[in-house]
C-alpha cells in the first residue's frame, strides 16, 4: 500500500535527488569518460518512456519527495523520447537539470527544453581555443562557433553552468574559460580534476594523438589553478563531504572545484541515480549497480534502494574503502 498523498513525503533518494542516465549513447568520444558507471563500449542502452512512467507512478502514489532532477547520459539529447521523459517527471513538481555536450543543440531544441520545464543546462566544454569543445578521440563535426552561441542564448533564456576536466588538452587556457564564462553571463563554472587516469587503456593506442592521452600531471594542473583562483575568492565553502571546494566572486560568479569523488567516499553523499538499464548505480569506478522494478510494492522497492544506498561509499560513516563482500547478494 502506498503512503498517503496528505502525509509528509517520504524520503527514499539520497539528498532526496535523482539522477537518470537516458542513455550510455554518446556522440562524442572523450577519453576520460566513465560512462556515468557503466561499461564503456558495452551495447547503446536508451531507458523506455514506459521505464519513467512507471517511476513516476511510484513517486507520487508513495509522496516519495524529490526535490531536484538531473537528466544525464551519455549524451541524453539523443534520447528520441526526451521531451516526453521531462513532461512526464515535471509531474514531480521539482527542479530539472540537463547535462549534455551541447553540440547537437541548436536555438530552437533549447527554446523546446525550457517551454517543457528545463530550468538549467549543465553543459560539457573543456576548451574554446581548439578546433573542438571536448577532448573527443574521434571525428568531431559539430562546430565550435555554433556550440558557443548556443551557450549565449541559453544563459539569456535559463540557467547555465559550465563544466571542465582539467587535462593537458586544456589546462593553458583554463583562465580564458573562466573569463568567457563570465562574459557571457554565466554565474558558474564547474573545474573537475580528472577521476581516471585512462579508463579505457587509451595510453597504449597507437592512434591516439598525445593530447588525449593522460598522466598524472593532471592532478598537478587542477591543483594549480584552485590554489591561484582560491586567493582570489572573497568567500570559500569547503564541503568535503561532497569532493568539492566553492569560490565566491564578486557579482555572484562561483567556481566549483570538484576533486575525484572516489577520494572522498563523495558518492553517497549526492544522490541516487539511476541508469540506462533501470538500474540502482552502487558504483561508477566498478561499473557495480542493482535492478530496480517500480511496479514492485513501496516495501520491495524501498529495501532495494536503501540496500543500494548503504553500500555507497560516504564519507559521512568513515567508510572509504568498498568491500567486495558487499555486492555477493546483488
Amino acid at each position: 500500500m502506498g503512503v498517503n498523498y496528505m502525509s509528509e513525503k517520504v524520503e527514499l533518494f539520497n539528498q532526496n535527488k535523482l539522477r537518470i542516465a537516458l542513455t550510455n549513447a554518446c556522440n562524442l568520444s572523450c577519453f576520460y569518460c566513465h560512462n556515468e558507471g557503466q561499461k564503456i563500449g558495452c551495447k547503446r542502452q536508451f531507458l523506455s518512456y514506459e521505464y519513467i512512467k512507471q517511476m513516476v507512478e511510484f513517486i507520487i502514489k508513495n509522496n516519495v519527495k524529490v526535490d531536484f532532477i538531473n537528466i544525464t547520459g551519455g549524451e541524453p539529447t539523443l534520447h528520441k523520447d526526451l521531451i516526453n521523459i521531462i513532461d512526464e517527471l515535471k509531474k514531480l513538481n521539482c527542479k530539472i537539470r540537463l547535462n549534455t555536450n551541447a553540440t547537437l543543440l541548436t536555438k530552437e531544441k533549447i527554446d523546446e527544453l525550457k517551454a517543457h520545464g528545463v530550468y538549467s543546462l549543465k553543459i560539457g566544454i573543456d576548451s574554446i581555443f581548439t578546433k573542438q569543445s571536448k577532448p573527443n578521440v574521434l571525428t568531431n563535426k559539430a562546430s565550435l562557433d555554433q556550440i558557443l552561441e548556443n551557450i549565449k542564448y541559453a544563459s539569456k533564456i535559463m540557467g547555465v553552468v559550465l563544466n571542465t576536466v582539467v587535462t593537458k588538452f586544456n589546462y593553458k587556457d583554463i583562465d580564458k574559460l573562466i573569463q568567457f564564462t563570465r562574459d557571457s553571463g554565466i554565474n558558474r563554472i564547474k573545474i573537475i580534476k580528472l577521476n581516471d587516469t585512462d579508463s579505457r587503456n587509451l595510453n597504449l593506442r597507437d592512434d591516439i594523438a598525445d593530447d588525449f592521452k593522460t598522466n598524472q600531471a593532471e592532478s598537478n594542473w587542477y591543483y594549480y589553478i584552485f590554489t591561484k583562483y582560491v586567493t582570489l575568492a572573497t568567500k570559500t565553502i569547503n564541503n568535503p563531504h561532497k569532493g568539492r571546494t566553492d569560490l565566491y566572486f564578486d557579482n555572484n560568479f562561483e567556481i566549483r572545484f570538484c576533486d575525484d569523488i572516489c577520494t572522498h567516499g563523495a558518492c553517497g553523499n549526492m544522490y541516487t541515480e539511476i541508469n540506462a538499464n533501470g538500474d540502482i548505480l552502487i558504483c561508477q569506478r566498478r561499473n557495480i549497480s542493482a535492478p530496480v522494478d517500480f511496479t514492485k510494492s513501496y516495501n520491495e522497492v524501498a529495501t532495494k534502494i536503501k540496500s543500494a544506498n548503504s553500500m555507497m561509499c560516504n564519507s559521512l560513516t568513515k567508510t572509504y574503502k568498498l568491500r567486495d563482500e558487499k555486492y555477493n547478494h546483488i
